[in-house]
C-alpha cells in the first residue's frame, strides 16, 4: 500500500512550501511520486495507491501504471486510515501487507523486501525515521490496536507503536533507519544524496 495524496499545490509538502512556494513544492513532491514508480514497477508484489483527496485523483491515475489499484482512505486520522487498509487487505485474504508513504521516495527497495520477507517470522516491520516517525510498516495479521491512542505527527509515534507492540508481543524486525523529507532541511540533505532528481511537472 502507498499512502499518498493527489498532488495540489497547496495540499502536499506544505512544510516545504514554507521555503519554496506550493507550486514549486508540489512539483518536487510529483517527482517524488515518479521515483516510487520506477522503484516500485520492479517489485513482485500487487501493489495499491490509497489516496487522501476531493474526488477523482485524476493526477495520481497519469503518474502510477494503469495496473495500480486505487482506493479511496477512510478515516479521521492517520492512524485509522492506515489501520482501515490493512484491515482491507487481510479481509482480501492477504497473507502480508506493507505500507509506504510519499515522503521517503529513496528508499532502497531492498527494504520492502526485507520487510515482506521477514513477516515469514516476524509480527511487524518498522522502518524509522529520524523524527520519531516510521517511513514503511509491515504486518502479516489486522493489528489494529497498534494504531489507537497514538499522538500523529510528533516524535512520539514510534516509540509509542513499539510499547504497545511490545505489550502485544509482536515479534518485531526494525528496518535500517531513513530519512523522510518533510521541510527545506530535509530537502537539501535529500538533493545531496540523489543529486540527478528534478521536480516533476503537471502535464
Amino acid at each position: 500500500m502507498i499512502f499518498l495524496k493527489e498532488p495540489v499545490a497547496g495540499q502536499v509538502k506544505t512544510r516545504l512550501a514554507k521555503s519554496l512556494d506550493s507550486e514549486k513544492a508540489c512539483n518536487i513532491y510529483r517527482g517524488f511520486l515518479q521515483m516510487i514508480v520506477e522503484k516500485l514497477i520492479t517489485g513482485n508484489w500487487q501493489t495499491q495507491v490509497f489516496y487522501a483527496s476531493q474526488g477523482e485523483p485524476k493526477e495520481l491515475k497519469r503518474i502510477f501504471p494503469s495496473s495500480i489499484e486505487f482506493i479511496e482512505q477512510q478515516g479521521d486520522n492517520l492512524g485509522e486510515r492506515m489501520q482501515k487498509g490493512f484491515e482491507t487487505n487481510f479481509k482480501r485474504g492477504a497473507t502480508k501487507v506493507t505500507i509506504i508513504g510519499g515522503d521517503s521516495p529513496d528508499m532502497p527497495l531492498d527494504f520492502i523486501q526485507q520487510s515482506f520477507h521477514s513477516l515469514s517470522t516476524q509480527d511487524l516491520t518498522l522502518g524509522p525515521t529520524p523524527d520519531g516517525g516510521y517511513y514503511l510498516m509491515g504486518l502479516k495479521k489486522n493489528s489494529p490496536f497498534l494504531f489507537e491512542e497514538i499522538e500523529w505527527s510528533t516524535p512520539a509515534v514510534l516509540p509509542s507503536t513499539l510499547k504497545i507492540a511490545h505489550a502485544h508481543h509482536l515479534k518485531i524486525l526494525q528496518l535500517p533507519q531513513w530519512n523522510d523529507v518533510d521541510d527545506i532541511e530535509d530537502y537539501q540533505d535529500f538533493i545531496k544524496s540523489n543529486p540527478h532528481f528534478t521536480p516533476h511537472y503537471s502535464q
